[in-house]
């Protein structure tokens, strides 16, 4: 009998998550975001050791199945706080904006975007009312780019977009969130 390689990927896959499922077993806890590393590198060790041996049909199918995957893991809330995890709060956020406010040159709202954004969490709705007191699409791509690592609630990101009324600035927009490596920071 003849495995095609369609037929081995999905067999690999589900070999995978037993093997997961009875490592899981033998620990006591695993944080949510430990389950989601572990299922991204599940998925990149796919997509760089099997997907590219499939022939060209399966290989646009299984990417597009993979994407989606991706897409689905990012929308996962991370709900663990921990005492360097906390959502900046109203009052801060209140003189954050109104420094942001009182600066006349973007490259200084940008410089403040950096300090704080080293420092800091936001919720997407904190990252839309920072990004809107810069004027240039440019601009607020780059305080984008400095800003989305620390956002909590990254499934929300899609409403960033509303920002920008260009389709090529949307679409940079739009790869900074997906192709954000969501293990660091």
């Amino acid at each position: 009998m003849k495995i095609t390689k369609k037929w081995f990927l999905i067999i690999f896959m589900a070999f995978q998550t037993v093997i997961l499922s009875q490592e899981f077993e033998n620990r006591n806890y695993l944080s949510s975001n430990q389950i989601k590393d572990k299922i991204y590198e599940n998925l990149e060790k796919i997509e760089l050791q099997f997907l590219k041996k499939l022939n060209s049909t399966d290989y646009r199918i299984s990417k597009e199945l993979l994407v989606e995957s991706y897409l689905l893991l990012f929308s996962i809330p991370d709900f663990e706080f921990d005492n360097n995890y906390y959502v900046m709060s109203d009052y801060d956020f209140k003189f954050l904006m109104s420094d942001l406010k009182s600066e006349s040159f973007t490259e200084d709202k940008l410089s403040i975007i950096e300090m704080v954004s080293s420092s800091n969490y936001f919720t997407v709705s904190q990252v839309f009312q920072i990004v809107e007191t810069i004027d240039f699409s440019n601009d607020r791509i780059e305080a984008i780019k400095l800003l989305f690592p620390a956002v909590v609630d990254k499934y929300n990101s899609y409403r960033l977009l509303s920002l920008f009324n260009n389709s090529i600035d949307k679409n940079t927009v739009r790869n900074i969130i997906t192709n954000y490596n969501f293990r660091k920071r």
